[in-house]
């Protein structure tokens, strides 16, 4: 009580609001307490998000999700703003709220985007913290209102930044761009609630599909092939996806794993009679939207960047032998000055490795240092380098901007001796 009576009429007037809990509950104009809007009580539940997260990293909302967030963030709207807005779409209030999140947003430039949309702006500031309710009473510049409680409470608004950007951005898991090692490319299948509910295998060479349309666990997709009516069995094919890119916390891109394999079932023994591994390999890719290019990468940022997250190495020999290697502190770069990508790994059991591509090329040269494998799987003493395919995608929220803030990518080296090495990376 006595903090609101120590208040000067000017602190009031500004902004309405108050260091101990962002926005006062003292209603301007009178000498009593009224209610207003409270902000959710609970988190935000997204059953198909929370399936998705299990499965990768890429976040995708779509437009149900995204309306279904904005709903939640205007908690108690209608009762303390009857029939405004009405006519405004929840997508044009995220899409109102993800503008404001940018925290050098000045009052010019928000007066200006908002000319003659003072509904959405106000529905916006409400998604953000209902509280701010009271920037829009009568007599206040809501505006600066805004920006005086963004800047005094930066936690507080980072915070919900963050969740806004997570939650209020219309990308769907459907147009990511996933590459593997063997020249095909996996596209996920999201259904009308934004679950991810199936992953088609393509084969760009051949111009042939694989479909795995029913989702099995967190990271299984199966179709039944083959029944055979006299044996009462039939064919499963598992396709197994494994993200690591969950594991360090990417947005926009994944990388990875998967495996293909038959089960032959028999109905009268309810049992798997077989198991065959068909296929097994790699990948890494990420949303073309939030990828730049390495010219703009280079033009765009003052110093090199310097990445470093997990790399999956999978080595094969002459004899069709293969072991997975990893290391769990990668290093990628990307120079300023040359636009080169230098990536560094050390496979503990295997080689240390560097490998360096220069900008917009895919041939790379590979270098190989200190060994501690198994001799099946060591190169010809002669051979401590060579050429590489590296491919690097890197992405960020803002790519217009040009400083990326995650990469993911794919490298693959064949030696005459019959040793090969496939990896897949993820930095941030």
């Amino acid at each position: 009580m006595k903090k609101i009576f120590f208040m000067t009429l000017s602190m009031v007037l500004l902004c309405g609001c108050m260091k101990d809990d962002g926005i006062s509950n003292y209603s301007l104009g009178s000498s009593h307490f009224v209610p207003y809007p409270t902000n959710p009580k609970k988190e935000f539940s997204n059953s198909s998000a929370t399936q998705n997260d299990l499965l990768t990293s890429l976040n995708t909302r779509n437009e149900k999700q995204v309306s279904e967030y904005i709903s939640y963030r205007l908690n108690e709207w209608d009762d303390f703003n009857p029939n405004i807005g009405k006519d405004i779409s929840k997508l044009d209030i995220a899409d109102a709220a993800l503008w404001l999140t940018d925290v050098n947003k000045t009052e010019t430039e928000i007066q200006e985007e908002f000319i003659d949309k003072e509904d959405l702006f106000h529905m916006a500031v409400y998604v953000i913290d209902n509280r701010l309710d009271r920037c829009f009473n009568s007599g206040i510049n809501s505006v600066k209102c805004f920006i005086n409680w963004r800047d005094d409470y930066s936690e507080d608004f980072n915070e919900i930044a963050d969740e806004i950007k997570t939650n209020a951005v219309l990308i769907t898991a459907n147009n990511a761009l996933i590459k593997e090692l063997n020249n095909e490319q996996l596209k996920f299948t999201i259904n009308e609630d934004g679950l991810i509910t199936g992953i088609t295998l393509i084969d760009g060479t051949l111009d042939e599909e694989e479909n795995f349309l029913f989702k099995e666990g967190d990271k299984n997709f199966v179709y039944i092939d083959k029944i055979d009516s006299e044996t009462n069995t039939y064919d499963k094919k598992i396709l197994t996806y494994s993200s690591v890119g969950k594991e360090i916390g990417l947005t926009y891109s994944d990388f990875g794993s998967y495996t293909v394999k038959t089960e032959v079932y028999d109905l009268d023994k309810q049992d798997v009679l077989t198991s065959d591994l068909e296929k097994s390999s790699l990948f890494a890719g990420g949303y073309e939207a939030y990828k730049m290019s390495e010219d703009k990468i280079k033009d765009s940022i003052s110093s090199d960047i310097d990445f470093s997250g997990i790399a999956v190495g999978r080595v094969t020999n002459s004899e069709g032998k293969e072991f997975t290697t990893f290391d769990n502190n990668a290093k990628l770069s990307f120079s300023k000055y040359t636009g080169e990508s230098n990536f560094f790994v050390n496979f503990n059991n295997w080689y240390t490795v560097s490998v360096s591509k220069d900008m917009n090329a895919t041939e790379a040269d590979i270098s190989f240092y200190n060994y501690m494998g198994l001799s099946d799987f060591k190169l010809p003493d002669d051979v401590t380098s060579g050429k590489a395919n590296m491919e690097v995608g890197y992405y960020g929220a803002n790519p217009e901007t040009g400083i990326p803030t995650e990469a993911t990518g794919l490298i693959q080296f064949s030696d005459p001796s019959g040793i090969n090495l496939g990896v897949t990376f993820g930095v941030n």
